[in-house]
Order: structure tokens, then C-alpha cells, then sequence
């Protein structure tokens, strides 16, 4: 096997572009195979000698990216040689473009292993905003620098900028999955989350009690309060997001249940209108004619609705809560289960893909629960 060089060379296919500018590129030769990595500068012919960047006026910055690059394709090299392997130039390539090696930047890293995944597209873009949070973390984490002492210090990071526990919990599982990515392909030798433990996560949206809702019901509202309402309950009632609901087609329901696809994460689900709430979303479909689509259309954009929501809490005595259209979710996954319906009953109505998720709610049932329990002991005494 032919020893690997490797160097920086300018304008190898000897062609200048419009403005008299040649791309510098890295060479990686084996025997008589080359393979070439673009760098993306492009430089006048004066402008480079001896694989340096000068008579620039950012020269010393272009050469710092340009020792960069090079020392990231001799790094890919150095760990196939430390694995007891050889690697030809193509395979060097592949690697390189697959930003799969101990020395490529962690957010290009898990970019290209996400954007390869068949993950769903609200996934992915939940992706790119922990990537963009993390870059503001830093930037130049390179895969081989997460460690145990990195995560502690992104987790503390994210407390310390005040960011709320359930989405940090949410940030620190999507740095989990990529790392579990890189330990699968072999670009780490040891998954750090082994020794880190990311905490549950909890319900601090609170929900409506029973008795609320049924207050909620007997208003007497205007024609916009009244569809926000209406939405609200629905909600309340199925479990159903605000994206779900507001797409919701009368060809979706069928017998009294409800079929759909979700939004958010491409899961089936199936609820039924009659039997956990008797049959109180069912009668809500009857006020519009029977046709769920005379409520759904009327909705709106999330952020009015929310809006016209707080107006209508306001009128059961709902003031100063943090309640919005999603916490119709909260409400009927804890009310289903402060009625004794089994939790894997309600993973598979909400479309939790894991019982964890659903597991949130029952720690507020718990609280209720003793506080119910406090108060039938008071009224004994």
C-alpha cells in the first residue's frame, strides 16, 4: 500500500474564474491516485506560494482555515491507522464528505446525519434549532470533544441563560441522539450519556379540572370567543394539538372515532368521541351541523386564538395562569387519568412514542390525588 500525502495546492486544473481567480484545494496522493477536497477560497496566482496564503490582506486568517482543513483530512487518516487499518484516497474522500471522523465539527456532523435520517420534517426542524442553540454554545465542538464534563457544562449553560426545564431536557436528547450516532458508526469510542443521566422531564403547565371545563361550557359567548372555546374543549375532550385539530376533516371521523395522521410526528391516532368524556366532543361536532370542519375553519392562527382564550379563562376565573390552546393536551391526558384509564391507554390516544412522555401527568394526578385526599380528611374532622 502506497504511503498517503497530503498538502495544499492551488489551481490544479490550472483555470481562472472571471475575476482572475484560481480555487485552493487539499491533494491527497497515493501512488499514482489523487483526490482533491475544495477548500471554497479562491485566490489571484501572486496571492499563494508553497501551500501559504500571502500578499492578502486576510492572509493569516485563510491560512489558519486552510491548516484547519488539512489537519481535519489527516486526522480522518490518523484514525484509520490507529484502528489498524489502511485508507485510500477515495475512501478519505467519503469520509471527509460524510463528515463522519473524530475531527469534523459536531453541528456538521449531526447537520448531515439528521438530513440523511427519515426522520419527519417537524423533527428535523426541531433539529435545526438545537443546532442553532448549540452553535451559540460553541461553535467549534468537534465530535471527539464531547465528553462527560462537555454536557455538564451545555446543561448548566442552558440553565444559566434561563431555560425552562422541559426544553432543556428536550435539548439534552437530541445531543444524546447524535452522540449515539457517532458511537454507533465508531467516531467515538464511549457514549458519555452512559455516566450522564438527563432528568425527567415535568408537567409545570398544570390543567383544568373537570368542574372549570363544565363552566366553560354553560358561557354564553360571542361568535369568536365561542369557536375559541369550543376548539378549546375539543381539545380538552381528544387530546388533539392544535395542529391536528385545525386540519381535522369530517372524512377523518368515522363511527364516532376519530382517525389521523399527526402533524407533528407522522404517528397514527384514534380517539373516540363518546365514552371517555360521555359524549361531549360529539355534541360539540352537532352544534356545527355535524360536520367538524364549520369549527376547524374558523379557528385561526394559533397565536389569536390563544389570545381570544385568555379572554374567555378570564370569565371562569382562570386569571394570571400561563394556560394557552395546548393546554387542552395537558388537561385531558391528566383528566383520563385521574379517571383510572391505564396509561398505556392514554400513550396510545395522545400518540406519545414513549410512555415516559405520558408518565409526566401522572406525577400531577399523584399531587391531586393527595391533595383530594387532604381535603375529605379536613372535612371528616
Amino acid at each position: 500500500m502506497f504511503k498517503l500525502f497530503i498538502r495544499v495546492i492551488f489551481n490544479h486544473n490550472s483555470k481562472l474564474n472571471q475575476r482572475g481567480e484560481g480555487l485552493v484545494e487539499i491533494e491527497a496522493r497515493q501512488g499514482s491516485k489523487r483526490s482533491y477536497f475544495s477548500t471554497h477560497i479562491y485566490l489571484k496566482p501572486d496571492q499563494f506560494r508553497n501551500g501559504l496564503v500571502i500578499n492578502h490582506p486576510n492572509a493569516n486568517q485563510l491560512n489558519v482555515v486552510l491548516t484547519r482543513i488539512k489537519s481535519d483530512i489527516e486526522a480522518i487518516e490518523l484514525d484509520y491507522i490507529l484502528k489498524g487499518k489502511y485508507i485510500t484516497v477515495s475512501q478519505l474522500k467519503d469520509a471527509y464528505k460524510e463528515k463522519c471522523t473524530p475531527s469534523a465539527l459536531f453541528i456538521d456532523f449531526g447537520k448531515k446525519i439528521i438530513e440523511n435520517s427519515d426522520r419527519k420534517d417537524a423533527t428535523k426542524n426541531g433539529y435545526n434549532v438545537f443546532f442553532n442553540n448549540f452553535s451559540l454554545f460553541n461553535s467549534d465542538v468537534r465530535i471527539s470533544d464531547i465528553d462527560y464534563n462537555l454536557i455538564v457544562k451545555y446543561n448548566n449553560w442552558l440553565k444559566e441563560s434561563g431555560v425552562m426545564h422541559n426544553t432543556i431536557i428536550g435539548r439534552l436528547q437530541q445531543l444524546k441522539a447524535i452522540v449515539s450516532e457517532a458511537h454507533k458508526r465508531g467516531v467515538i469510542k464511549e457514549n458519555p450519556f452512559i455516566r450522564f443521566k438527563i432528568p425527567s422531564m415535568v408537567n409545570k403547565q398544570g390543567f383544568i379540572s373537570e368542574g372549570t371545563l363544565n363552566e366553560l361550557e354553560k358561557l354564553n359567548l360571542k361568535r369568536k370567543e365561542k369557536v375559541a372555546r369550543d376548539a378549546f374543549l375539543f381539545s380538552c375532550y381528544t387530546g388533539l394539538r392544535f395542529s391536528d385539530l385545525s386540519t381535522l376533516k369530517q372524512n377523518e371521523i368515522t363511527n364516532n372515532w376519530i382517525k389521523k395522521i399527526m402533524k407533528k410526528t407522522g404517528k397514527e391516532v384514534e380517539v373516540p368521541l363518546v365514552g371517555l368524556f360521555e359524549d361531549k366532543p360529539l355534541k360539540i361536532i352537532e352544534e356545527y351541523g355535524g360536520n367538524i370542519e364549520k369549527l376547524t375553519r374558523k379557528m385561526g392562527q394559533c397565536g389569536s386564538l390563544n389570545q381570544t382564550l385568555k379572554k374567555v379563562f378570564e370569565m371562569v376565573g382562570l386569571r394570571d395562569t400561563n394556560f394557552t390552546f395546548h393546554t387542552a393536551r395537558h388537561t385531558c391526558a391528566s383528566l383520563l387519568l385521574l379517571k383510572g384509564i391505564p396509561m398505556t391507554t392514554v400513550q396510545k390516544i395522545l400518540g406519545h412514542t414513549k410512555i415516559n412522555t405520558t408518565a409526566i401527568y401522572a406525577e400531577v394526578t399523584k399531587e391531586v390525588i393527595t391533595n383530594d385526599i387532604k381535603s375529605i380528611n379536613k372535612k371528616k374532622k
